[in-house]
């Protein structure tokens, strides 16, 4: 079940009186909202036409009363291609939400998020790579952003499934999974899973890791303490909580990306910190290396300290035909630092995939 809402007050070039133009008749934003909301099905392809901008879409006739609609709106770089935001219902109770924009009939790449942050965090790759011709998704991981946590345990098995369930709902074709951090450990997981491995077309890592961090002993204290009430505290604290994030990294980050990571992670509920942090203990991806998968990019920051380089490229090495990608001046958070350097790359190695 998917259930679509209605955003124009994100998109201020839209209002109730602009038009959509769809196969047999001329229907406003307002009609379009207000068929979804009283439970009508709209199934037909969908052209929104705003200035110069003109973006085609479609519900794709998925027997669900949804459009999913691209909204265009101008900036000072060009024009800023944002989506109508839908809830996924995973078979637990949890609502799993979920953006989507670009061409229905593009390539799709479907964007996962790391630990304690938000789909947020994709927002300049997933605008370049919209521009770039793609179709993208992104998702907050169960428990982070809107997601709620629901019933079972957020293990990687559970990630994986919600993962499914996002395809399967939004009936997307193979998809170029990539994941960041927490998301690339997932998307390395999909690798070797029947449940994702036929619905995935590649698979992208940035800031991956070859286990669970949990593993590390020195690395599950300093993720306790990041998580615990003192931690929060002093990141709460603008000084100290800028230098605690700062080590995410390279060198030189700016004010502004420190306090939109750091404000990111105090939002996100602790439960669902402690549950992931539980859920992820003792699990190690080496031995999965070996199975044969999808075409497999591993990217990071140069600067990164977890993992270091040198782990990366033990895993570039292990899996068989994977690439390997160090984006210079960046760390971690390599995807807020460096998000041209990456959509050049993934784009170059997508067009191969």
């Amino acid at each position: 079940m998917v259930h679509a809402q209605w955003t124009s007050a994100r998109s201020p070039a839209l209002n109730a009186t602009d038009s959509f133009m769809t196969m047999d008749a001329p229907v406003s934003a307002f009609d379009v909202c207000r068929r979804r909301g009283d439970g009508t099905e709209v199934g037909r392809p969908v052209a929104a036409a705003i200035g110069d901008v003109a973006i085609s879409t479609s519900s794709g006739c998925l027997g669900m009363s949804f459009v999913m609609v691209a909204l265009a709106r101008p900036t000072a770089e060009g024009v800023a291609v944002e989506a109508i935001p839908m809830d996924v219902a995973a078979d637990d109770g949890a609502k799993l939400a979920v953006w989507a924009s670009g061409p229905p009939i593009a390539e799709t790449v479907l964007l996962l998020h790391g630990f304690s942050l938000d789909h947020t965090t994709w927002d300049e790759i997933a605008q370049s790579l919209v521009s770039n011709g793609f179709r993208v998704v992104t998702t907050d991981l169960r428990g982070h952003g809107r997601s709620s946590l629901g019933e079972s345990s957020p293990s990687v098995d559970r990630l994986i499934a919600d993962i499914a369930e996002i395809i399967s709902t939004l009936e997307l074709p193979p998809v170029h999974l990539v994941g960041h951090s927490l998301g690339a450990f997932v998307a390395l997981s999909a690798r070797s899973n029947d449940r994702l491995r036929a619905s995935t077309r590649s698979v992208t890592s940035i800031a991956g890791t070859e286990q669970s961090i949990q593993n590390d002993p020195v690395m599950r204290i300093g993720s306790a303490l990041f998580s615990s009430t003192l931690g929060l505290w002093l990141l709460g604290r603008e000084r100290t909580g800028r230098s605690m994030i700062s080590t995410w990294f390279g060198k030189d980050p700016s004010t502004a990306d420190l306090d939109r990571i750091r404000l990111l992670y105090l939002q996100c509920d602790r439960r669902t910190r402690s549950a992931v942090a539980k859920a992820t203990r003792g699990i190690d991806l080496r031995p999965t290396f070996a199975t044969a998968g999808p075409p497999t990019l591993i990217m990071c920051g140069r600067d990164d300290k977890t993992p270091p380089l040198k782990q990366t490229e033990r895993i570039a090495s292990a899996i068989a035909g994977a690439e390997l990608a160090a984006i210079e001046s960046a760390g971690h958070m390599v995807i807020v630092e460096q998000p041209h350097a990456i959509v050049d790359r993934m784009s170059e190695w997508f067009a191969r995939a």
